[in-house]
């Protein structure tokens, strides 16, 4: 600016570094000096114009054009401002337009064409003429749209067209001050007015294909092979006969979509058949040599995928299989939510109508000592070549956990020293209660009962000849509490309870097992 107070004055041996630019503007149309300029930050289009020596007697500055790359889409976006403080910040080029005058009117052309900006009607009388002289840029050719103000008869038009279709633009007149828009073929969006929003949503075409749907804006014929192709959809497990359906005209087609030609239609969608994916999950851990996720038809058997997980470890305990399947967890789960309000439910009612508190304590213990990662476990011999095995139909989400031989036994419960014990032949029942110590006071001995390593219960009898049931390894025996309540207006709940205590046991049986590895 001709102000030299803030000069340095240079001596002999000073070196000046001058940094590489970050950026430069191209400055174009009705400005006094256009050139490329280098613009620091900060700086804004009023610099741009003092840079310029100023604007020219036409400029209009209710009509400057910006060009902004977009860092993220790897696009320019163009825009008409007004704003001379507008940042600069990832702008590349400004334009200054001039004053038109109606005998010189324009149309603006905007999105994907290699030069956006305004085109004289003098040079183009219609529509046709002007796309035959417009460059694209990765353009979507199956809609574009004109909006145009007709000044004489005070009313505003919007025209969908399509590059596709020749005759839907063909013969089309502008008017002066018109905007037409092209979309690039990735974004497909339009910065219009919302009633022209609102009819290309109306005319997109709806792709249903393989649970997933698409929506495509289209307007004038087109080929839906086209479309198909467009989106890079996998048709190798489609059915080629597809379903169009135009609800407005009540029209169904059912055909090769390879050979569907349409002309687009409010509302419109196609419909795609896929076969439904019959694979299924299975996991398998513990004492195998290949464990993990495994991928099998949805007809297989227990015995077909252990052809297909190989050998197990030599430490594998295979009488001991734990089969889980997540509906059976999620039943439990139910159970335990049920059992517990009714719980809840049932020793309100009874205080309230006897003024008697009752010891939730034991009770709560019940949920609360229940680890759901040992829930859903299917009882029965799971082993290899076990008739079981052949005859259960696996289904997507089960697991297999081979426990590692445990060689223990588990006593759980109301006895003075719950313990796990190592296996010894022979072992009954009784002998492994009273190396835990013996019952409890509390000890329900008329439910005792065994939990077999592959999750069969077995209930001690009331026989004198089946009272020492012979144990095995990995067996878990279960002495659970008497249930002791103070009136029998809560003996409904005694059910309830004991259905706690069984589940909770099993889950306890199981941990212990798994833990075994």
């Amino acid at each position: 600016d001709g102000n030299r107070t803030d000069d340095i004055t240079v001596e002999a041996g000073d070196v000046i570094v001058i940094d590489a630019a970050n950026q430069f503007i191209s400055l174009t149309g009705e400005i006094k000096r256009p050139a490329i300029y280098e613009i620091k930050e900060n700086e804004d289009i009023s610099d741009l114009i003092s840079f310029g020596m100023g604007l020219t007697e036409y400029a209009n500055q209710m009509n400057i054009e910006a060009d902004i790359l977009d860092i993220e889409s790897g696009t320019i976006k163009k825009i008409v401002t007004n704003d001379i403080e507008l940042s600069l910040s990832d702008v590349i080029a400004v334009n200054f337009n001039k004053y038109l005058n109606k005998e010189l009117a324009s149309v603006e052309v905007l999105g994907a064409v290699k030069e956006q900006g305004f085109y004289s009607l003098n040079d183009y009388k219609n529509l046709e003429e002007l796309i035959d002289n417009l460059e694209f840029i990765d353009v979507y050719p199956w809609l574009g749209i004109l909006e145009q103000f007709d000044e004489n008869n005070l009313s505003r038009e919007t025209i969908l067209f399509s590059l596709k279709d020749e005759g839907t633009y063909r013969s089309v007149t502008l008017l002066p001050n018109s905007k037409v828009y092209f979309a690039n073929r990735d974004l497909r969006s339009y910065e219009v007015r919302p009633l022209t929003d609102s009819l290309i949503d109306d005319y997109k075409l709806t792709i249903n294909h393989m649970n997933e749907a698409y929506e495509l804006p289209v307007y004038g014929r087109f080929k839906l092979k086209e479309f198909t192709d467009f989106l890079g959809l996998d048709m190798s497990e489609i059915d080629p006969e597809a379903t169009y359906i135009s609800p407005l005209d009540n029209f169904v087609s059912k055909t090769d979509y390879r050979e569907m030609s349409f002309d687009a239609k409010k509302y419109h969608t196609v419909s795609f058949r896929s076969p439904i994916n019959d694979l299924i999950t299975v996991k398998v851990s513990g004492a195998i040599n290949y464990p993990g996720s495994y991928t099998l038809q949805s007809d297989a058997t227990i015995s077909q995928l252990y052809e297909v997980i190989g050998s197990f470890k030599s430490e594998a305990f295979l009488d001991g299989i734990i089969f889980t399947r997540e509906s059976i967890r999620e039943r439990q789960r139910q159970v335990i939510e049920d059992s517990s309000k009714e719980l809840q439910r049932t020793i309100v009612e009874n205080s309230i109508e006897s003024n008697e508190e009752v010891d939730l304590r034991y009770l709560e213990s019940f949920v609360s000592d229940i680890d759901e990662e040992f829930l859903g476990r299917i009882a029965g011999n799971f082993s290899p070549y076990s008739e079981t095995a052949e005859n259960t139909t696996l289904i997507d989400g089960d697991s297999i956990f081979v426990p590692k031989n445990p060689n223990v036994i588990n006593v759980l419960g109301e006895v003075f020293n719950p313990i796990a014990f190592s296996y010894s032949k022979n072992l009954t029942i009784n002998d492994a209660i009273n190396l835990a110590g013996g019952t409890r006071k509390i000890a329900d001995s008329k439910r005792i009962y065994v939990i077999r390593a592959n999750g069969v219960v077995e209930r001690r009898g009331r026989s004198i000849f089946t009272g020492n049931i012979k144990l095995k390894p990995g067996d878990s025996v279960v002495v659970p509490r008497r249930i002791s309540l103070p009136n029998s207006g809560l003996n409904s709940i005694i059910p309830v309870t004991n259905i706690l205590s069984d589940i909770a046991f099993s889950a306890a049986a199981i941990e212990s097992l798994s833990n075994s590895n």
